[in-house]
Order: structure tokens, then sequence, then C-alpha cells
């Protein structure tokens, strides 16, 4: 449709750009016919081609499609420079300029890039909403190859944390940016503090499927060696949909269960999945996670049964001579009871009034 569009000649298409232009600028899908009776001879080519639809009785006009008036109008903006930012600052209070910018900006940029990225500098103005600039920082997110006037304008407003955290957001899966964030940027960030370094954890889950030997070598420098930080080590590497098993990747899950208390469910989670690749190697992590945990216990041992048995301290032997009283119950008439697990494997059922002679009695 579009290829048709850019073939109608000058008159056909000087209409359908003044049509759009007028439409934007009345927040309208429709215009009344009798706006355009000097030129009723091309309107009715542009109906019989498939370009407009006119509606006799109402006398209005309007495009065929949606999408080709969003063409339409992303079209005219490539006529003079400036003339998109200008209608978006002009209309940004109007509910409908989100989908004409995003179309434009994506139009624009496929078409003409140069134009694009000076329209885009141009944009990023003071007088620009903000939900006008989120969605600029949106649209330069799902790049995979982004130009030099976008990472140009990312860099310009990189250290501002109202566009940082969003941009961190937006950029997530795309290559490009993950490569122009590796060098400096991106480790930086996994320097801060874990709350800080958090921002960093989804570009590297995404980035594991296309650059995980450069991910894992920035999580062994800057977050493996700082035990605070081993909960985002662990989502990563455990809980993430990309992240490799193998005996480099138990190394690394072994390190950080010995020394950091974990949930007995992701511990659990996470050796069934390595077992079921590297099932010599799952064993590797529950024990490290136990030796942790009993660690962590005999720590909250009291100091004055320190120099005792500290093992009854933890876990009194008692516990585990505990036998269970004998339970018995009527079911019908019938009388049944739990029976000594030293004598009796199962329990036993007798047709009569009285429990069973063989229960154990504590």
């Amino acid at each position: 449709m579009g290829e048709k569009v850019l073939a109608i000649p000058g008159e056909r298409k000087t209409l359908l750009l003044g049509m759009a232009r007028r439409m934007a600028e009345e927040e309208m899908l429709w215009l009344p016919l009798a706006w355009f009776e000097d030129r009723y001879a091309t309107v009715r080519e542009l109906v019989a081609e498939g370009m407009l639809r006119l509606d006799e009785g109402s006398g209005r006009l309007q495009f065929r499609h949606q999408t080709l008036y969003e063409f339409v109008r992303a079209r005219g903006f490539l006529d003079r420079l400036g003339s998109l930012t200008q209608a978006i600052l002009a209309g940004q209070n109007s509910i409908r300029i989100r989908p004409q910018l995003w179309y434009a900006l994506q139009h624009t940029r496929q078409v003409s890039p140069e134009l694009y990225q000076q329209e885009l500098a141009r944009l990023w103005s003071p007088d620009l909403r903000p939900h006008l600039r989120m969605l600029l920082i949106e649209f330069l997110g799902t790049q995979r190859i982004p130009l030099a006037g976008e990472t140009r304008l990312a860099w310009l407003n990189y250290d501002d944390p109202w566009f940082q955290r969003r941009f961190l957001n937006a950029v997530v899966g795309s290559p490009g940016w993950f490569e122009n964030l590796a060098p400096d940027r991106l480790p930086l960030l996994m320097a801060q503090p874990a709350e800080t370094a958090a921002l960093a954890l989804p570009i590297l889950e995404q980035a594991m499927a296309f650059a995980g030997g450069e991910v894992l070598a920035m999580v062994d420098q800057y977050w493996l060696p700082h035990p605070d930080k081993d909960t985002l080590t662990w989502r990563l590497l455990a809980m993430g949909n990309t992240a490799p098993l193998d005996a480099a990747c138990v190394d690394r899950l072994e390190r950080i269960a010995s020394r950091t208390d974990l949930a007995a469910w992701t511990i659990s989670h996470t050796a069934s999945q390595i077992s079921a690749l590297l099932p010599n190697l799952a064993p590797r992590l529950v024990v490290a996670w136990l030796n942790q945990q009993w660690h962590k216990a005999c720590e909250a041992v009291p100091e004055s049964v320190k120099n005792g048995d500290e093992i009854e301290a933890v876990a009194p032997v008692a516990t585990f001579r505990e036998r269970p009283r004998p339970l018995c119950w009527k079911v019908g008439s019938f009388m049944t009871c739990r029976p000594s697990p030293r004598r009796h494997p199962r329990p036993s059922w007798k047709p009569s009034g009285r429990c069973s002679s063989n229960c154990w009695k504590p």
C-alpha cells in the first residue's frame, strides 16, 4: 500500500497529504466532502483506487484504513525538516498523538535515517511532555542496532536518574544496546550496591542468549566476589531461562549456597534442574546448602552451651526418641489403632469392641 501511495501523481498525492494533516489538526477520523469540492474528480479517482472511502449520504470523506492514514501522515513529515517536531509539540495534549509519533518515528527512521536523527534531537526538548519522553525512550530501546544519533541522545541524558531507570528497562533484549553498555556503563552499574545493581539484572538475563560468555565474565568480576549480591547472581544463574547448566555454573552456585541463606525450595528446584543434565554434580549443591544451614544453626546456640554438646543444643536427641501415642478410633463396628512401630509395620484390624492387644504402650 505504501508503494502505491508513493506512485500516485502530484495532485492526488497532495490531496492525501493535506487530508492527513487536516485530520491530525482537527483530531477527526473523517472530513467533510465540502472541503474538497473543487477537487471532487480527484477524490473520485482516489476512491476508485481504494485509497479513500466516501459516504455519499453524509458527505463524509475518510481514509480506507487507519494504517493508510498513519503512513500518509508520517510520509508528510519527510517533506520539511522540523515539521515532525512542530506537529508533535503542537498536538502533544491529544490522546491520538502517541500512535502518530510512534509510526512517524518508525517510518522516518526507515526511509531517511539522517532526517530521523535530526528530528530526534529536536524532539527531545524541555517543552516535550513526560509521557512523550517515555515513549521516545521506549522507541530507542526497541532498536536492535542503534544509530549514532540515538546513542548520542542516550549518553547525553544517561546521568539523569529519571532517564536512566527508564532507559535501562527499555533496552532489555537489544544486542546493539548491550554492546554499547558493556564496555563501561554496565560494569559501573553492576559495581553499585545491590539495590542499584539490580537494574542490570533484566539486561543480563536476556543477554545470556547472545552474549553469555561476556555476561558470565562480568558476573565473576563484579557480583560473585561479593556475598551481598549473591541473590542477584543466583537469580541470574539458577532462576534465569537462558543460564547454562555446566560444571562452571554449578561451581558458582555451590559457592553461593555455601555462604548465603537460601530458601529450601530454590535449592530443590535448582538441584532438580542440574540433576537432569549433570546428575553427578547435583548433590554438591545440596551438601553445600546443608552445611550452610548447619553453621547457621550452630551460630544460634547460646554461649552457655557452646562448650558442651552442641549437637544436642542444635537438635535435641530426645526429639528423635519420641514415639507417637496409640491412636484408637471406631469405624462402624470395628476398632482400629496405631500399633507399635517395633512390632507391626501396618495397623491391625479386629472385629471387636476393644483395641488390638498388640498396641504399643509408652
